[in-house]
């Protein structure tokens, strides 16, 4: 039987997670892609979850930036330690706030 209690806590770490992820991903720079040779932008941390390279000025009017490329590999791995990161927060916050027995 799961209680009230596990579904409210379940909310709080992938509300926590998705919040940490996002967060991170904006203001945290993501390791460099070696794909793209001339730079890029990388969105994700620690691993790049959307990337865009950018590209040359081509003679024939070639485009500057990229198509952006998703890694599901990357939001796997960010999304879960995000969400490890979170049950930590979460186990240590009911440790200081729970009555000495």
């Amino acid at each position: 039987m799961v209680t009230k209690d596990a579904v409210a806590e379940a909310w709080l770490l992938l509300a926590l997670a998705a919040m940490l992820f996002i967060i991170t991903s904006a203001l945290l720079p993501s390791l460099p892609v070696p794909g793209c040779i001339e730079g890029g932008t990388y969105v994700g941390f620690p691993l790049p979850v959307l990337v865009t390279c950018r590209g040359g000025f081509l003679p024939g009017g070639g485009t500057l930036w990229g198509t952006p490329q998703w890694n599901p590999g990357g939001f796997v791995v960010d999304l879960s330690l995000w969400v490890l990161a979170s049950w930590g927060l979460v186990r240590l916050y009911r440790r200081v706030r729970s009555p000495a027995a």
